[in-house]
């Protein structure tokens, strides 16, 4: 039998080349029908096979993908979380991941395109020097600084063309911490601070020409407290205005010959001027009119008022010129002339046992007191009577070496109130000097012992070597009492 492979006819005919029903050109025998169904089974079991192990393929391609995202997702997930370090801009080191730099960057990039460059550099500046990608990111920062720069740049133009310096300088300043060391900005600023100098020295110099002194070194005060003390310019400037200024105060002393103000006021004024060459040279003149000046008047006052007087107007003098040693040898002399109280002087020769005793205050039979007196005394070791308080046969001498360097010898013989009590004794005092062996002077040589005025003696002793000043009470055994004072020498001193 044989079938049409299209119609499914059979027949009867074991071969035939064309179906008789459709015409089909294939007719397949019951071999060929049992090897086509043979075929089929085949062809069956082997796609059952194949999707078999298409599905395995499949199954396990599908995991290994999802191992493989997987593996993608958390690394790339460990990646954002990594963190570095960067400095912000307060100084203080933070932290930072992956993500927000790659976020950071691309909020830079996006201010950079607005043209917003200050906040682009913020940005810029928070990528780490490590992160893999700083070279590139710095380039974008140095674009975004570049801009900032101009920005800046063109703000400070217009604060100069409004002669608005101070706040000129000080965007540049701000800039500057932005953008460190810019060539650009540290040109300007040098330009910018040329110029505000010059606008301050050319106020204080309108100021000088108006003779207005404090309003210039007001002006460059303000100027050195911007460009500072040590500037060279502004330095130069006050001192300028200084000698300006001091020259012409220094005419008014002059006008007036009041050289000793001239000096205290040049020599106070001396290191704002920085020891100027011409006003050290008046200083000098200043000193040695001054000295004349003073010299001449000391003369002067000495002859008229003595030398009291005289060493005032020197020790004045030596205030405005210390140590100067022509003032200093004429006040030496002039303290010469000074009188040397009798008891201040060496004794050349005297009685063993006398002395003098100084005596704060004693009060004479007068009622009037006096000070420092010598009290003309004996201890009793030579004596007609012996014993504490007498007197030597001759009384008290003491000779003095003055070797003719005094011209007079005062003084007042004072008795006192005590010795009103010896009501009914006439005492007999002697008081004699005596000048190189010849008696010079010699006091009244009797007074009541009730009451006795004072005596002032005023004793010539020009060219006199040796001095023998002499006491001797005749009448009286405790005259000279070491204890109880009867007369004494008020102001005793030798003058020249």
């Amino acid at each position: 039998m044989a079938e049409c492979k299209y119609c499914g006819t059979t027949y009867d005919e074991a071969v035939r080349e064309t179906c008789p029903n459709c015409g089909g050109s294939s007719v397949i025998t019951d071999e060929e029908k049992t090897q086509a169904k043979e075929q089929e089974q085949h062809e069956k079991e082997s796609y059952k096979d194949n999707s078999k192990r298409l599905r395995y393929l499949i199954f396990g391609g599908a995991g290994a993908i999802v191992i493989i995202i997987l593996a993608i997702v958390i690394a790339t997930a460990a990646s954002n979380n990594k963190t570095y370090t960067y400095t912000s801009a307060t100084g203080n080191n933070q932290e930072i991941t992956v993500r927000e730099i790659k976020d950071s960057i691309a909020l830079g990039e996006d201010y950079l395109k607005q043209g917003e460059y200050l906040k682009a550099i913020g940005a810029f500046n928070k990528v780490p020097t490590d992160y893999g990608k700083y070279d590139d990111v710095q380039l974008k920062s140095d674009e975004a600084i570049e801009g900032y720069c101009t920005e800046m740049l063109d703000k400070v133009e217009g604060m100069l063309s409004s002669g608005n310096y101070p706040d000129a300088i000080s965007t540049l300043d701000a800039a500057s911490t932005i953008t460190g060391s810019n060539k650009s900005f540290v040109l300007k600023r040098a330009e910018i601070s040329g110029k505000y100098k010059a606008d301050f020295l050319d106020r204080a110099s309108s100021y000088l020409e108006a003779t207005q002194y404090t309003e210039a070194l007001a002006t460059l005060t303000t100027a050195q407290g911007i460009f500072g003390s040590n500037d060279e310019d502004i330095s130069s400037k006050v001192v300028e205005v200084n000698k300006a200024r001091v020259l012409e105060k220094i005419v008014e002393y002059e006008k007036t010959e009041d050289y000793a103000e001239a000096i205290t006021y040049l020599e106070s004024e001396l290191s704002n001027i920085n020891n100027d060459m011409l006003l050290l040279e008046k200083l000098n003149t200043y000193k040695a009119m001054y000295k004349e000046q003073i010299l001449s008047s000391a003369r002067d006052t000495f002859d008229y008022e003595g030398y009291e007087a005289a060493i005032r107007v020197i020790n004045t003098a030596l205030n405005v010129l210390p140590g100067d040693s022509d003032f200093v040898a004429v006040l030496e002399n002039y303290k010469s002339y000074i009188p040397a109280r009798l008891d201040s002087l060496d004794v050349f020769s005297y009685e063993d046992g006398d002395a003098y005793y100084t005596l704060r205050s004693v009060i004479d039979s007068e009622g009037n007191e006096y000070w420092d007196i010598i009290h003309p005394a004996s201890t009793g070791k030579v004596g007609t009577t012996g014993g504490m308080g007498s007197h030597s046969a001759s009384g008290i001498n003491r000779i003095y070496k003055i070797e003719g360097n005094y011209n007079n010898f005062t003084g007042t013989i004072i008795l006192d109130k005590k010795y009103v009590s010896y009501k009914n004794h006439i005492l007999e005092l002697l008081f004699e000097v005596y000048g190189d062996g010849v008696l010079l002077y010699q006091a009244p040589s009797s007074l009541s012992g009730q009451r006795m005025e004072p005596i002032s003696f005023d004793v010539d002793i020009a060219g006199v070597k040796k001095l023998r000043v002499h006491f001797e009470a005749k009448n009286q055994t405790n005259m000279f009492s070491w204890e109880d004072m009867v007369f004494g020498l008020s102001e005793a001193v030798l003058m020249k």
